[in-house]
Protein backbone atom coordinates (compact mmCIF):
# COMPACT_ATOMS: atom_id res chain seq x y z
CA UNK A 1 0.00 0.00 0.00
CA UNK A 2 0.97 3.35 -0.96
CA UNK A 3 0.38 6.78 -1.26
CA UNK A 4 2.22 8.51 -4.76
CA UNK A 5 3.39 12.05 -5.39
CA UNK A 6 4.19 13.25 -8.81
CA UNK A 7 5.89 16.21 -9.89
CA UNK A 8 6.15 17.83 -13.35
CA UNK A 9 9.76 18.06 -12.85
CA UNK A 10 11.76 16.79 -10.26
CA UNK A 11 11.79 18.48 -6.88
CA UNK A 12 14.18 18.82 -3.84
CA UNK A 13 12.52 17.63 -0.42
CA UNK A 14 13.70 17.75 2.97
CA UNK A 15 11.25 16.93 5.19
CA UNK A 16 7.90 15.07 5.65
CA UNK A 17 4.64 15.88 8.05
CA UNK A 18 1.68 13.36 8.47
CA UNK A 19 -1.29 14.24 10.44
CA UNK A 20 -3.09 10.91 11.19
CA UNK A 21 -7.02 10.80 10.66
CA UNK A 22 -7.87 7.63 12.21
CA UNK A 23 -7.22 4.04 12.40
CA UNK A 24 -4.47 2.49 13.57
CA UNK A 25 -0.55 3.02 13.55
CA UNK A 26 1.51 2.85 10.35
CA UNK A 27 5.25 1.81 9.47
CA UNK A 28 7.01 1.95 6.22
CA UNK A 29 9.45 4.25 4.48
CA UNK A 30 9.50 7.60 1.55
CA UNK A 31 10.75 6.57 -1.54
CA UNK A 32 11.70 8.62 -4.28
CA UNK A 33 12.24 7.49 -8.02
CA UNK A 34 13.56 9.48 -11.31
CA UNK A 35 11.23 7.64 -13.58
CA UNK A 36 7.94 6.48 -11.40
CA UNK A 37 9.46 2.80 -12.21
CA UNK A 38 12.60 2.45 -9.66
CA UNK A 39 12.26 3.80 -6.45
CA UNK A 40 14.99 4.31 -3.68
CA UNK A 41 14.73 4.88 0.40
CA UNK A 42 14.66 8.22 1.56
CA UNK A 43 13.79 7.28 5.71
CA UNK A 44 12.10 5.05 7.46
CA UNK A 45 8.07 6.41 8.50
CA UNK A 46 6.54 5.36 11.93
CA UNK A 47 3.18 6.75 12.47
CA UNK A 48 1.37 6.14 16.04
CA UNK A 49 -2.02 5.22 16.83
CA UNK A 50 -3.57 9.03 16.54
CA UNK A 51 -4.43 10.84 19.45
CA UNK A 52 -7.57 13.38 20.26
CA UNK A 53 -5.03 16.10 19.01
CA UNK A 54 -4.13 14.07 15.82
CA UNK A 55 -0.43 14.69 16.80
CA UNK A 56 1.77 15.33 13.90
CA UNK A 57 4.43 12.96 13.05
CA UNK A 58 7.34 14.98 11.66
CA UNK A 59 11.23 14.02 10.17
CA UNK A 60 13.33 15.55 8.37
CA UNK A 61 16.35 14.06 6.41
CA UNK A 62 19.30 15.45 3.92
CA UNK A 63 17.75 16.95 0.89
CA UNK A 64 16.52 14.25 -1.82
CA UNK A 65 15.89 14.82 -5.64
CA UNK A 66 12.99 13.23 -7.47
CA UNK A 67 10.11 13.36 -9.83
CA UNK A 68 7.94 10.71 -8.02
CA UNK A 69 7.80 10.23 -4.15
CA UNK A 70 6.17 7.08 -2.48
CA UNK A 71 5.07 7.14 1.36
CA UNK A 72 4.94 3.06 1.64
CA UNK A 73 3.20 1.24 4.28
CA UNK A 74 3.83 -2.16 5.77
CA UNK A 75 0.68 -4.38 6.67
CA UNK A 76 0.96 -5.64 10.03
CA UNK A 77 -2.80 -7.09 10.32
CA UNK A 78 -6.48 -5.94 10.10
CA UNK A 79 -5.42 -2.97 12.07
CA UNK A 80 -3.25 -1.25 9.72
CA UNK A 81 -5.02 -2.05 6.78
CA UNK A 82 -7.53 1.05 8.69
CA UNK A 83 -4.98 3.54 8.83
CA UNK A 84 -5.95 6.66 7.31
CA UNK A 85 -3.98 10.68 7.25
CA UNK A 86 -5.87 13.89 7.44
CA UNK A 87 -2.93 15.59 6.01
CA UNK A 88 0.82 14.27 4.17
CA UNK A 89 3.33 17.34 3.71
CA UNK A 90 6.39 17.00 1.64
CA UNK A 91 8.40 19.68 1.86
CA UNK A 92 11.75 21.77 1.11
CA UNK A 93 11.97 23.29 4.32
CA UNK A 94 13.45 21.71 7.22
CA UNK A 95 10.91 20.70 9.97
CA UNK A 96 11.83 19.53 13.58
CA UNK A 97 11.76 16.15 14.06
CA UNK A 98 8.77 14.76 16.46
CA UNK A 99 7.70 18.28 16.60
CA UNK A 100 3.82 17.32 17.32
CA UNK A 101 5.72 15.45 20.61
CA UNK A 102 7.41 18.53 21.61
CA UNK A 103 5.20 20.93 21.13
CA UNK A 104 2.57 18.97 23.26
CA UNK A 105 0.27 17.86 20.81
CA UNK A 106 0.36 14.51 22.58
CA UNK A 107 1.90 12.51 25.78
CA UNK A 108 5.49 12.13 25.18
CA UNK A 109 9.55 13.78 25.86
CA UNK A 110 11.56 12.74 23.07
CA UNK A 111 14.84 14.08 23.11
CA UNK A 112 16.51 16.80 21.61
CA UNK A 113 17.65 16.60 17.71
CA UNK A 114 21.42 16.97 18.21
CA UNK A 115 23.04 16.93 14.71
CA UNK A 116 25.16 19.35 13.30
CA UNK A 117 22.76 20.45 11.13
CA UNK A 118 23.82 24.33 9.10
CA UNK A 119 21.17 26.82 11.43
CA UNK A 120 22.13 29.25 8.80
CA UNK A 121 20.62 26.75 6.48
CA UNK A 122 17.29 25.83 8.18
CA UNK A 123 16.50 28.60 10.81
CA UNK A 124 14.85 31.46 10.96
CA UNK A 125 16.46 34.84 12.12
CA UNK A 126 13.89 35.97 14.79
CA UNK A 127 14.67 39.71 13.86
CA UNK A 128 13.01 39.14 10.88
CA UNK A 129 9.42 37.76 12.81
CA UNK A 130 7.20 40.16 12.61
CA UNK A 131 4.24 39.93 14.74
CA UNK A 132 1.04 40.66 12.58
CA UNK A 133 -1.48 40.77 15.15
CA UNK A 134 -2.43 44.51 15.17
CA UNK A 135 -2.46 44.27 11.24
CA UNK A 136 -5.83 42.51 11.30
CA UNK A 137 -9.24 43.66 11.55
CA UNK A 138 -12.41 43.42 13.76
CA UNK A 139 -13.19 39.91 12.02
CA UNK A 140 -10.03 38.69 12.05
CA UNK A 141 -8.35 38.85 8.26
CA UNK A 142 -5.14 40.47 7.78
CA UNK A 143 -5.20 43.96 6.31
CA UNK A 144 -1.66 43.80 5.76
CA UNK A 145 0.55 45.86 2.82
CA UNK A 146 3.80 43.14 2.85
CA UNK A 147 7.21 44.78 1.91
CA UNK A 148 9.17 42.97 -0.69
CA UNK A 149 10.11 39.74 -0.32
CA UNK A 150 8.73 35.97 0.12
CA UNK A 151 6.65 35.90 3.47
CA UNK A 152 5.26 32.75 4.86
CA UNK A 153 2.31 33.81 6.77
CA UNK A 154 1.50 31.58 10.05
CA UNK A 155 -1.88 32.21 12.06
CA UNK A 156 -2.15 31.29 15.68
CA UNK A 157 -5.00 29.90 17.09
CA UNK A 158 -6.58 28.13 20.18
CA UNK A 159 -9.76 25.98 20.04
CA UNK A 160 -11.18 23.36 22.63
CA UNK A 161 -10.04 20.11 21.72
CA UNK A 162 -13.42 18.78 21.89
CA UNK A 163 -13.09 15.93 24.59
CA UNK A 164 -16.52 15.34 26.81
CA UNK A 165 -16.73 14.73 30.31
CA UNK A 166 -17.70 10.86 30.74
CA UNK A 167 -19.36 9.08 32.25
CA UNK A 168 -21.66 11.46 32.75
CA UNK A 169 -25.82 11.59 32.87
CA UNK A 170 -26.92 13.36 29.37
CA UNK A 171 -28.03 16.36 31.58
CA UNK A 172 -24.28 16.78 32.92
CA UNK A 173 -22.60 16.10 29.90
CA UNK A 174 -20.45 19.00 28.29
CA UNK A 175 -16.75 19.64 27.41
CA UNK A 176 -14.01 19.24 29.36
CA UNK A 177 -12.80 21.97 31.67
CA UNK A 178 -9.34 23.48 30.84
CA UNK A 179 -7.13 21.84 33.07
CA UNK A 180 -4.49 24.88 32.45
CA UNK A 181 -6.50 27.53 33.77
CA UNK A 182 -6.70 28.37 37.54
CA UNK A 183 -10.40 30.07 36.33
CA UNK A 184 -11.55 26.94 34.67
CA UNK A 185 -10.95 25.11 37.81
CA UNK A 186 -12.25 27.57 39.92
CA UNK A 187 -16.08 27.35 37.72
CA UNK A 188 -15.94 23.90 37.99
CA UNK A 189 -15.36 23.83 41.46
CA UNK A 190 -18.25 26.38 42.00
CA UNK A 191 -20.68 24.79 39.43
CA UNK A 192 -20.21 21.11 41.38
CA UNK A 193 -18.35 20.58 44.15
CA UNK A 194 -19.78 24.19 46.16
CA UNK A 195 -23.02 22.55 45.71
CA UNK A 196 -22.76 19.36 47.25
CA UNK A 197 -20.44 20.65 50.30
CA UNK A 198 -23.08 22.99 51.21
CA UNK A 199 -25.76 19.89 50.98
CA UNK A 200 -23.57 18.05 52.95
CA UNK A 201 -23.57 21.11 56.01
CA UNK A 202 -21.65 20.07 58.85
CA UNK A 203 -20.92 16.21 57.49
CA UNK A 204 -18.44 18.22 54.56
CA UNK A 205 -14.75 16.99 56.48
CA UNK A 206 -16.60 14.41 58.41
CA UNK A 207 -18.67 11.71 56.72
CA UNK A 208 -17.97 13.67 53.09
CA UNK A 209 -13.99 13.49 53.68
CA UNK A 210 -11.84 13.08 50.47
CA UNK A 211 -12.59 14.57 46.48
CA UNK A 212 -11.02 12.03 44.23
CA UNK A 213 -9.42 13.30 40.81
CA UNK A 214 -9.28 9.62 39.07
CA UNK A 215 -6.85 8.38 36.56
CA UNK A 216 -6.95 11.04 34.06
CA UNK A 217 -8.49 9.72 30.51
CA UNK A 218 -9.31 13.16 28.81
CA UNK A 219 -6.21 13.53 26.40
CA UNK A 220 -3.63 16.07 26.04
CA UNK A 221 -4.11 19.89 25.78
CA UNK A 222 -1.36 22.64 24.86
CA UNK A 223 -2.41 26.06 25.10
CA UNK A 224 -4.97 27.84 27.78
CA UNK A 225 -6.03 32.01 27.58
CA UNK A 226 -3.30 33.47 29.70
CA UNK A 227 -0.52 30.97 28.30
CA UNK A 228 1.61 33.81 27.15
CA UNK A 229 1.52 35.04 30.49
CA UNK A 230 1.85 32.29 32.57
CA UNK A 231 5.04 31.19 30.37
CA UNK A 232 6.68 34.63 30.96
CA UNK A 233 6.51 34.23 34.73
CA UNK A 234 7.53 30.70 35.07
CA UNK A 235 10.33 30.78 32.12
CA UNK A 236 11.31 34.85 32.49
CA UNK A 237 10.62 34.88 28.94
CA UNK A 238 8.32 35.83 26.03
CA UNK A 239 7.39 32.74 24.02
CA UNK A 240 5.77 35.21 21.32
CA UNK A 241 8.68 35.02 18.84
CA UNK A 242 9.64 31.19 19.27
CA UNK A 243 5.79 30.41 18.51
CA UNK A 244 6.74 28.69 14.60
CA UNK A 245 8.73 26.46 16.60
CA UNK A 246 5.85 24.96 17.55
CA UNK A 247 4.94 23.95 13.76
CA UNK A 248 8.23 22.81 13.79
CA UNK A 249 9.73 25.56 11.63
CA UNK A 250 13.77 26.15 13.11
CA UNK A 251 13.86 30.13 14.89
CA UNK A 252 17.34 31.15 15.48
CA UNK A 253 19.13 28.07 15.67
CA UNK A 254 18.07 24.49 16.45
CA UNK A 255 19.16 23.87 19.31
CA UNK A 256 16.95 27.22 20.58
CA UNK A 257 14.34 26.00 19.34
CA UNK A 258 14.70 22.31 21.19
CA UNK A 259 15.21 24.15 24.33
CA UNK A 260 12.15 26.56 23.79
CA UNK A 261 9.52 23.22 23.27
CA UNK A 262 11.44 21.75 26.43
CA UNK A 263 9.78 25.15 27.92
CA UNK A 264 6.11 24.83 26.63
CA UNK A 265 6.34 20.91 28.01
CA UNK A 266 7.56 22.17 31.17
CA UNK A 267 5.05 25.03 31.29
CA UNK A 268 2.64 23.04 30.59
CA UNK A 269 3.09 20.26 33.26
CA UNK A 270 3.69 23.20 35.40
CA UNK A 271 0.09 24.83 34.95
CA UNK A 272 -1.36 21.21 35.23
CA UNK A 273 0.04 20.96 38.77
CA UNK A 274 -0.79 23.95 40.01
CA UNK A 275 -4.24 24.97 38.65
CA UNK A 276 -6.17 21.83 38.70
CA UNK A 277 -4.35 19.80 40.78
CA UNK A 278 -3.04 22.08 43.29
CA UNK A 279 -6.32 24.43 43.13
CA UNK A 280 -8.53 21.34 43.91
CA UNK A 281 -6.20 20.34 47.33
CA UNK A 282 -6.74 23.84 48.29
CA UNK A 283 -10.42 23.84 48.15
CA UNK A 284 -10.24 20.60 49.59
CA UNK A 285 -8.59 21.70 52.84
CA UNK A 286 -10.45 24.69 52.73
CA UNK A 287 -13.38 22.92 53.73
CA UNK A 288 -11.47 20.41 56.07
CA UNK A 289 -10.87 17.37 53.64
CA UNK A 290 -8.76 15.43 52.06
CA UNK A 291 -7.77 15.05 48.22
CA UNK A 292 -7.04 11.76 46.99
CA UNK A 293 -5.74 11.33 43.01
CA UNK A 294 -4.77 8.40 40.65
CA UNK A 295 -2.03 10.65 39.06
CA UNK A 296 -1.32 9.41 35.80
CA UNK A 297 -3.23 8.33 32.47
CA UNK A 298 -2.87 10.48 28.81
CA UNK A 299 -2.28 13.68 29.71
CA UNK A 300 0.59 15.59 28.85
CA UNK A 301 2.15 16.00 33.09
CA UNK A 302 4.05 14.76 35.21
CA UNK A 303 2.67 12.22 37.47
CA UNK A 304 5.44 12.48 40.57
CA UNK A 305 4.47 16.28 40.63
CA UNK A 306 0.79 15.72 40.08
CA UNK A 307 0.20 12.99 43.24
CA UNK A 308 2.66 15.12 45.44
CA UNK A 309 -0.13 17.93 46.02
CA UNK A 310 -2.34 14.67 47.41
CA UNK A 311 -3.25 14.07 50.31
CA UNK A 312 -3.65 10.60 49.60
CA UNK A 313 -1.94 9.03 46.16
CA UNK A 314 -3.53 6.23 44.55
CA UNK A 315 -2.61 3.84 42.10
CA UNK A 316 -5.54 1.01 40.78
CA UNK A 317 -6.08 -2.75 40.18
CA UNK A 318 -7.64 -4.76 38.24
CA UNK A 319 -9.27 -8.54 38.93
CA UNK A 320 -8.51 -10.71 36.18
CA UNK A 321 -4.66 -8.89 36.00
CA UNK A 322 -1.25 -9.74 37.38
CA UNK A 323 -2.00 -6.49 39.21
CA UNK A 324 0.11 -3.02 38.59
CA UNK A 325 3.44 -3.34 41.14
CA UNK A 326 4.58 -0.24 38.82
CA UNK A 327 2.12 1.82 39.56
CA UNK A 328 1.52 0.61 43.18
CA UNK A 329 5.55 1.85 43.03
CA UNK A 330 4.34 5.37 41.82
CA UNK A 331 2.22 5.98 44.50
CA UNK A 332 4.14 4.82 47.63
CA UNK A 333 7.35 7.36 46.45
CA UNK A 334 5.05 9.79 46.53
CA UNK A 335 3.40 8.88 49.56
CA UNK A 336 6.77 8.10 50.99
CA UNK A 337 8.40 11.27 50.05
CA UNK A 338 5.70 13.77 50.62
CA UNK A 339 4.85 12.10 54.18
CA UNK A 340 1.88 10.88 53.28
CA UNK A 341 0.51 7.75 56.08
CA UNK A 342 -1.83 6.08 53.14
CA UNK A 343 -1.26 4.77 49.95
CA UNK A 344 -4.58 4.03 48.07
CA UNK A 345 -5.31 1.89 45.44
CA UNK A 346 -8.74 1.70 43.45
CA UNK A 347 -8.91 -2.16 44.03
CA UNK A 348 -10.34 -5.14 42.21
CA UNK A 349 -11.75 -3.14 39.81
CA UNK A 350 -13.53 -5.50 37.02
CA UNK A 351 -14.77 -5.83 33.17
CA UNK A 352 -17.60 -7.11 32.28
CA UNK A 353 -15.78 -10.68 30.87
CA UNK A 354 -13.76 -10.23 34.81
CA UNK A 355 -16.83 -8.99 36.86
CA UNK A 356 -20.45 -11.00 36.51
CA UNK A 357 -20.31 -12.01 40.71
CA UNK A 358 -17.42 -14.08 39.32
CA UNK A 359 -14.89 -12.98 41.63
CA UNK A 360 -14.69 -14.17 45.72
CA UNK A 361 -11.77 -13.63 48.47
CA UNK A 362 -9.93 -17.01 47.72
CA UNK A 363 -9.69 -15.53 44.11
CA UNK A 364 -8.74 -11.90 45.10
CA UNK A 365 -6.65 -12.40 48.11
CA UNK A 366 -3.39 -13.35 46.48
CA UNK A 367 -3.80 -9.96 43.91
CA UNK A 368 -4.57 -7.91 46.41
CA UNK A 369 -1.00 -9.18 48.17
CA UNK A 370 1.31 -8.30 45.54
CA UNK A 371 -0.24 -4.97 45.75
CA UNK A 372 0.72 -4.31 49.22
CA UNK A 373 4.22 -5.73 48.80
CA UNK A 374 4.01 -3.26 45.64
CA UNK A 375 3.75 -0.40 48.32
CA UNK A 376 -0.09 0.22 48.71
CA UNK A 377 -1.50 0.32 51.94
CA UNK A 378 -5.49 0.96 51.65
CA UNK A 379 -8.00 -0.78 49.17
CA UNK A 380 -10.42 1.42 47.90
CA UNK A 381 -13.10 -1.20 46.36
CA UNK A 382 -14.32 -0.69 42.82
CA UNK A 383 -17.14 -1.06 44.03
CA UNK A 384 -19.71 -1.22 46.31
CA UNK A 385 -23.09 -0.59 44.94
CA UNK A 386 -26.38 0.65 47.05
CA UNK A 387 -28.83 -2.35 47.55
CA UNK A 388 -32.22 -0.95 48.03
CA UNK A 389 -34.42 -4.42 48.22
CA UNK A 390 -33.93 -7.21 51.06
CA UNK A 391 -36.03 -9.53 48.81
CA UNK A 392 -33.95 -9.29 45.55
CA UNK A 393 -30.20 -10.69 44.65
CA UNK A 394 -27.57 -9.91 43.46
CA UNK A 395 -29.32 -6.63 43.07
CA UNK A 396 -27.90 -3.54 41.14
CA UNK A 397 -24.47 -2.93 39.72
CA UNK A 398 -22.50 0.04 38.34
CA UNK A 399 -22.92 -0.56 34.86
CA UNK A 400 -20.34 -3.14 33.47
CA UNK A 401 -17.68 -2.07 36.25
CA UNK A 402 -15.82 -3.15 39.40
CA UNK A 403 -16.22 -6.56 41.02
CA UNK A 404 -19.26 -6.95 43.20
CA UNK A 405 -18.92 -6.47 46.72
CA UNK A 406 -21.75 -6.07 48.41
CA UNK A 407 -24.41 -7.76 50.53
CA UNK A 408 -25.96 -9.54 48.10
CA UNK A 409 -23.08 -11.69 47.46
CA UNK A 410 -22.80 -15.15 48.14
CA UNK A 411 -20.29 -15.00 50.23
CA UNK A 412 -20.73 -12.05 52.20
CA UNK A 413 -20.64 -13.78 55.34
CA UNK A 414 -18.20 -16.02 55.10
CA UNK A 415 -15.97 -13.39 53.68
CA UNK A 416 -15.68 -11.27 56.84
CA UNK A 417 -12.50 -13.49 57.52
CA UNK A 418 -10.55 -12.04 54.62
CA UNK A 419 -12.41 -8.43 55.33
CA UNK A 420 -10.85 -8.74 58.81
CA UNK A 421 -7.11 -9.86 57.47
CA UNK A 422 -7.43 -6.74 55.12
CA UNK A 423 -8.26 -4.59 58.04
CA UNK A 424 -5.60 -6.27 60.30
CA UNK A 425 -3.02 -6.10 57.60
CA UNK A 426 -3.17 -2.46 56.17
CA UNK A 427 -3.33 -1.29 59.71
CA UNK A 428 0.36 -3.14 60.05
CA UNK A 429 1.62 -1.26 56.42
CA UNK A 430 -0.23 2.32 57.14
CA UNK A 431 1.94 2.12 61.15
CA UNK A 432 5.47 1.07 59.60
CA UNK A 433 7.71 3.26 57.26
CA UNK A 434 9.52 2.11 54.28
CA UNK A 435 13.11 1.40 53.95
CA UNK A 436 14.47 2.23 51.10
CA UNK A 437 17.93 2.47 49.85
CA UNK A 438 17.76 4.34 46.78
CA UNK A 439 16.44 7.62 45.74
CA UNK A 440 15.39 8.23 41.99
CA UNK A 441 15.64 11.30 40.85
CA UNK A 442 13.24 11.31 37.85
CA UNK A 443 14.17 14.57 36.05
CA UNK A 444 12.92 17.30 35.10
CA UNK A 445 12.03 16.84 31.46
CA UNK A 446 7.92 16.75 30.83
CA UNK A 447 5.62 15.30 30.78
CA UNK A 448 6.98 12.50 33.07
CA UNK A 449 6.53 9.56 35.67
CA UNK A 450 8.41 6.82 37.50
CA UNK A 451 9.24 4.01 35.45
CA UNK A 452 9.12 0.64 36.80
CA UNK A 453 12.42 -1.39 38.33
CA UNK A 454 13.10 -2.58 34.55
CA UNK A 455 12.71 0.37 33.45
CA UNK A 456 15.31 2.33 35.76
CA UNK A 457 18.86 3.06 34.84
CA UNK A 458 20.43 2.06 36.22
CA UNK A 459 18.36 -0.46 36.92
CA UNK A 460 18.36 -1.34 40.63
CA UNK A 461 20.86 -3.98 42.62
CA UNK A 462 19.34 -7.19 43.79
CA UNK A 463 17.79 -7.02 47.39
CA UNK A 464 18.06 -3.29 47.37
CA UNK A 465 14.65 -0.97 46.92
CA UNK A 466 13.98 2.22 46.06
CA UNK A 467 11.48 5.62 45.51
CA UNK A 468 11.34 7.90 42.86
CA UNK A 469 11.35 12.12 43.65
CA UNK A 470 11.00 14.62 40.93
CA UNK A 471 12.18 18.23 40.75
CA UNK A 472 10.34 20.01 43.19
CA UNK A 473 10.46 17.64 46.14
CA UNK A 474 14.09 17.44 45.47
CA UNK A 475 14.25 21.26 45.96
CA UNK A 476 12.12 21.41 48.96
CA UNK A 477 12.90 18.73 50.99
CA UNK A 478 15.33 16.55 50.32
CA UNK A 479 18.66 17.50 52.43
CA UNK A 480 22.01 15.85 54.05
CA UNK A 481 22.56 14.33 57.71
CA UNK A 482 25.20 12.02 58.54
CA UNK A 483 25.55 11.11 54.70
CA UNK A 484 22.20 10.42 54.05
CA UNK A 485 19.78 11.89 52.29
CA UNK A 486 17.04 13.04 54.61
CA UNK A 487 13.06 14.23 54.34
CA UNK A 488 11.51 16.39 57.05
CA UNK A 489 9.25 12.95 57.62
CA UNK A 490 11.78 10.65 58.64
CA UNK A 491 12.31 8.95 55.39
CA UNK A 492 16.36 8.52 54.15
CA UNK A 493 18.33 6.92 51.60
CA UNK A 494 21.79 6.28 51.42
CA UNK A 495 22.36 7.26 47.42
CA UNK A 496 20.64 10.14 44.95
CA UNK A 497 20.47 8.42 41.89
CA UNK A 498 19.97 10.24 38.45
CA UNK A 499 18.31 8.95 35.25
CA UNK A 500 21.43 9.01 32.69
CA UNK A 501 20.55 12.53 30.99
CA UNK A 502 23.40 15.24 30.59
CA UNK A 503 20.90 17.91 30.66
CA UNK A 504 20.42 20.43 34.35
CA UNK A 505 18.65 23.29 35.19
CA UNK A 506 20.94 25.71 36.80
CA UNK A 507 18.77 25.54 39.70
CA UNK A 508 18.42 21.67 40.04
CA UNK A 509 22.65 21.98 39.60
CA UNK A 510 22.93 24.31 42.68
CA UNK A 511 21.11 21.71 44.80
CA UNK A 512 23.09 18.93 43.59
CA UNK A 513 25.98 20.40 44.46
CA UNK A 514 24.52 21.95 47.97
CA UNK A 515 23.86 18.21 48.54
CA UNK A 516 27.04 16.87 47.68
CA UNK A 517 29.02 19.63 49.75
CA UNK A 518 26.78 18.38 52.56
CA UNK A 519 28.41 14.70 51.79
CA UNK A 520 25.63 12.75 49.88
CA UNK A 521 26.03 10.33 47.26
CA UNK A 522 25.02 11.01 44.10
CA UNK A 523 25.53 8.69 41.21
CA UNK A 524 24.67 9.56 37.52
CA UNK A 525 26.31 11.32 34.84
CA UNK A 526 28.16 15.02 34.47
CA UNK A 527 25.51 17.69 33.66
CA UNK A 528 27.11 19.11 30.41
CA UNK A 529 23.97 21.88 29.68
CA UNK A 530 20.64 23.30 30.59
CA UNK A 531 17.73 21.67 28.66
CA UNK A 532 15.76 25.33 29.00
CA UNK A 533 15.85 28.33 27.33
CA UNK A 534 15.62 30.45 30.47
CA UNK A 535 19.03 32.59 31.06
CA UNK A 536 19.72 31.71 27.49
Amino acid sequence: DYVQFEFPQPIAARSLVIVPGGGGGARGELQASEDGVTFRKVCDIWVGDPNLLRCPWSTNFEPATGRVFRLAFVRGGNRSSRVNFAEIRLGAGFRISNYGLKAGYDRGSPGPDTRDIPDAEVAIDRSTIVDLTSQTDAEGRLQWNAPPGDWTVIRFGRTPTGKDNHPAEEEGRGLEVDKLSREASQALWAGMLDDVIAKAGPLAGRSLKQILIDSYEVDCQNWTPRFREEFEKRRGYDPLPYLPAMTGRVVHSLAVSERFLWDVRRTIADLYADNYWGYFAERCHAHGMEMGTEPYGNGNFDDLTAGGLADVPMTEFWAGSGGDPNGGKLASSIAHTQGRRFVGAESFTASDTNGKWQNHPYLLKPLGDVMWASGVSRFIFHRYAHQPWVDLKPGMTMGPWGFHCERTVTWWEPGRAWMKYIARSQYLLQEGRFVGDLLYFAGEGSPGSLPGRGGLRPVPPEGYDYDGCDARTLLSRVSVKDGRLVLPDGMNYAVLVLQGSDKMTPEVLNKMAELVRGGATVIGPKPERSPSLTGY
